[in-house]
């Protein structure tokens, strides 16, 4: 059985590990900087397709810096969903090379329910969100099962249309 934190607790505790290795985290948003990029955690129970699409468009957050803010461009998102995330949002990821290679979902609603393994969709060569599934499989004992449909076998690829 699963014994998973709430949402915030769980990254806020990835964010001390994340300080740990020596990445920088910022202390009032869910973002960490790491081999020179800045890698965003949205954590929401639910996202209209609308803002998901509005808030993935946009690479720029404002991030707080002392007594005044900062703009950093962000190079990946990871949405962490304690519910199941519409399957509007996970086909308009799939479906979209270039959100594939930014964007990464992470459906933990199964483990809240105290399963063991979750959905991801994560297609980033984000060093961060790597970690952040090797945190979840070492502290929370979770597995992940690629929300992405296989790939066609290479010799059908190959043939002439």
């Amino acid at each position: 059985m699963v014994n998973l934190p709430k949402i915030w607790d769980l990254i806020e505790r990835f964010k001390n590990r994340c300080r740990l290795r020596g990445w920088w985290v910022s202390e009032f948003e869910d973002i960490v900087h790491a081999e020179g990029a800045y890698h965003n955690f949205i954590w929401t129970r639910r996202v209209h397709p609308n803002t998901f699409k509005s808030i993935t468009a946009n690479h720029c957050c404002s991030i707080r810096d002392g007594l005044s803010y900062r703009t950093v461009n962000v190079s990946y998102i990871a949405w962490v969903f304690p519910e199941h995330p519409p399957e509007s949002i996970i086909s308009a990821v799939a479906e979209n090379p270039r959100l594939l290679k930014m964007v990464a979902l992470y459906d933990l609603c199964d483990a809240y329910m105290g399963k063991s393994t979750c959905l991801k969709l994560n297609e980033t060569k984000s060093v961060v969100f790597q970690d952040f599934e090797r945190f979840l499989e070492a502290e929370y004992n979770l597995s992940f099962i690629s929300r992405l449909p296989p790939s066609p076998p290479e010799s059908l690829l190959l043939q002439p249309l």
